[in-house]
């Protein structure tokens, strides 16, 4: 899935996202708002923004790639297990990530 549109922002706010398996979310280098996050993928962040939360809680043994940022909102707790590599900045804004190596984010 490939983030359209001048600005990026094309999926609804409160929206579940869910990469399974060899699947990408490509960012496109844009900024997108999601609900909730469940990545056993690849999130390529590239240079843009990927906000997600709400009070859902979500993990996934999938990899965040790139060099944007990523910004968890929301009262859920996110889990990711995956190896990234990933050398963005992570804003915890709400809520809690449950890491258990500093290459999961």
């Amino acid at each position: 899935l490939r983030i359209g549109g001048a600005t990026g922002n094309v999926i609804p706010d409160g929206s579940r996202v869910t990469i399974n398996g060899n699947a990408t979310f490509d960012l496109a280098g844009l900024t997108e708002t999601i609900g909730s996050l469940t990545n056993n993928g690849t999130v390529d962040v590239g240079g843009g923004s990927l906000t997600f939360g709400g009070s859902i809680n979500s993990s996934g043994a999938g990899v965040i790639v790139g060099t944007g940022s990523v910004i968890k909102v929301g009262t859920g707790t996110w889990t990711p297990t995956g190896a990234s590599t990933f050398t963005g900045s992570m804003t915890l804004r709400e809520g809690v990530v449950n890491v258990g190596s500093l290459n999961n984010i």
